[in-house]
């Protein structure tokens, strides 16, 4: 190691290179002088490639500038070296030098050799002039273009100017129109509204607003289906609206729908209703008449029932008729045969007669005040005013079981009620009349020594109708008679069987009639009878339920 350095520094084994010059003072100076600038001559250049690489934006070949500048500083620090070695004999670090300058070379050979095809690619001076040349024409040909773009959008600035002020004209011309339909349409003196499609209701008229009770606000945007009732509503919907439009050019009327106001009450109407293509936003809608029948309705019903209370008081009178020529001649012309026959008993002294004649007398006169009394009843239950009042069904039996309590005891019968809580708009008279019938028709039909049983239930049907079902495991009957029974004296057993003038359930039919209810009957002899009372939505309540 103290070798190498010894050599790097200069060694006594080896002379200077002055001594090959003989010291000579010009040979020194000229390889002196001439070494000296060499030297600087290349230490510059390196200096001069450091900064063209750098004002040079292309990056791809700064590695050869750096080859090229370490080659030349390579080869200035040689003739550093050949300088040095005039006066000291630094022979080893000469030659490392020279080594290190060497294999810089070749490495720079090499790269400039690699390099060649991309830097013959690079183009001349003169191609240069010709693409700028290129570029400037095509800068002045965009300018040009630009130019005539700049125009070209001035105009259309101003086109586009002039097309925005027609069309807010145009726009706030439209406005104004729809302003005016909209205030006419409002003020039309009719119950209508306008809806998309799907039943949204964009606009409503001022009358529509008082007959329903919603501001305007709130009824647009509502959905009209909501405001049907359910019956209409189910109505709506079963009809084949797009046939009926087909069919009648996108007009139809005559339909009667009921709609729910906000208040809850029902407004029954006449409804017309009109398709159309919205021209502005190509969209179906529907314009929509409605001519409130509320009150004719509720005329016409009271017309109807007057009429059919004027036709059950024709049937009353056309029964009480029949009895009083048929039924009531039968006892009364017992009562003229046997009085005669008692009085002449009693002029001949004939004892068993007289005792005979006289029981014929009180049975005949019993069996004409039964009628009678029957005939009443059946005439209060076809033509007495309703005094309406809202009664607990269950509380009613309850009344019905205590008057039959007798009745009850003695036949060993067995009543049972199930079902939920339920009041009963009706009149108590009436309501009492139907139930006391029922109930003892029940326990007289049953059959030979079986106890009677009868299940009252309580139910409803699709929550729109209320069903009090009378069940009992009595005599029954044929199904063919299921109507009959319900007409005044009718009977399908005789008189020393089953007592009774047969009009209680003509009386039960003619109470139910009154009230709008109805009942029916079914049955199978030997089985038992059920009787049925369907009473509409509006004449019940049930306990824990709204509507």
């Amino acid at each position: 190691m103290s070798s190498l350095f010894a050599g790097l520094l200069g060694s006594a084994a080896f002379m200077p290179h002055g001594y090959c010059l003989l010291w000579q003072p010009e040979l020194l100076g000229l390889h002196a002088v001439s070494d000296l600038f060499i030297a600087l001559a290349y230490f510059s250049i390196p200096a001069t490639l450091v900064i063209l690489a750098r004002r040079r934006p292309e990056k791809e070949f700064v590695w050869i500038f750096t080859l090229f500048a370490a080659f030349i500083m390579l080869c200035g620090l040689t003739h550093v070296m050949g300088l040095a070695t005039l006066w000291w004999p630094v022979y080893t670090a000469q030659g490392l030098v020279k080594l290190l300058t060497a294999i810089v070379s070749i490495a720079t050979a090499i790269a400039i050799w690699k390099a060649l095809p991309h830097l013959a690619a690079l183009p001349s001076q003169e191609e240069l002039r010709l693409v700028n040349a290129e570029l400037q024409r095509r800068v002045e040909e965009n300018a040009r273009i630009n130019a005539e773009l700049v125009a070209v959008r001035d105009s259309l600035e101003e086109k586009v100017h002039e097309r925005t002020r027609e069309l807010e004209i145009a726009n706030a011309r439209i406005a104004r129109s729809e302003d005016y339909f909209r205030r006419s349409y409002r003020r039309t003196p009719a119950i209508a509204f306008i809806a998309r499609q799907d039943g949204e209701i964009i606009e409503v008229t001022d009358n529509w607003v008082l007959a329903m009770g919603y501001s305007r606000d709130e009824a647009i945007g509502m959905n009209i289906n909501d405001l049907l009732t359910e019956e209409s509503r189910a109505t709506a919907q079963s009809m084949p609206w797009e046939v009926m439009f087909r069919d009648n050019d996108g007009l139809v009327s005559g339909i009667e729908l009921s709609y729910r106001r906000r208040d809850d009450t029902v407004m029954e109407g006449d409804v017309a209703v009109i398709r159309e293509v919205d021209t502005a936003t190509d969209e179906t809608i529907y314009l929509v008449l409605i001519v409130d029948v509320t009150e004719r309705n509720r005329a016409q019903r009271k017309l109807e029932e007057q009429a059919l209370n004027l036709m059950r008081a024709n049937e009353s009178l056309e029964q009480f008729a029949y009895v009083a020529s048929h039924d009531l001649q039968e006892p009364l012309r017992k009562i003229v045969l046997y009085a005669d026959m008692l009085t002449d008993g009693l002029a001949q002294g004939r004892t068993d007669d007289v005792t005979y004649a006289a029981q014929v007398v009180r049975d005949a006169s019993l069996r004409a005040r039964a009628l009678v009394s029957d005939l009443l009843s059946y005439s209060r239950a076809s033509n007495r005013k309703l005094d309406l009042g809202a009664y607990d069904f269950a509380m009613a039996l309850g009344d019905a079981r205590s008057t039959l309590s007798q009745l009850i005891e003695d036949s060993g019968a067995v009543i049972r009620l199930e079902g939920p809580s339920v009041t009963l708009f009706a009149d108590r008279l009436l309501l009492d009349q139907v139930l006391l019938n029922l109930l003892s028709n029940s326990i007289k039909y049953a059959r030979d020594k079986v106890p009677p049983q009868i299940d009252v239930t309580v139910g409803t049907r699709h929550r729109r109708k209320l069903c009090l079902t009378f069940a009992d495991n009595g005599i029954g009957f044929r199904e063919e008679y299921a109507r009959k029974i319900f007409e005044p004296f009718t009977r399908l057993h005789g008189r020393s069987q089953y007592p009774g003038t047969g009009i209680g359930l003509a009386i039960c039919r003619a109470v139910c009639d009154r009230h709008g209810w109805k009942i029916s009957a079914s049955g199978r002899p030997g089985e038992g009878a059920v009787f049925t009372i369907e009473i509409p939505r509006s004449s019940f309540a049930i306990a824990g339920e709204t509507d």
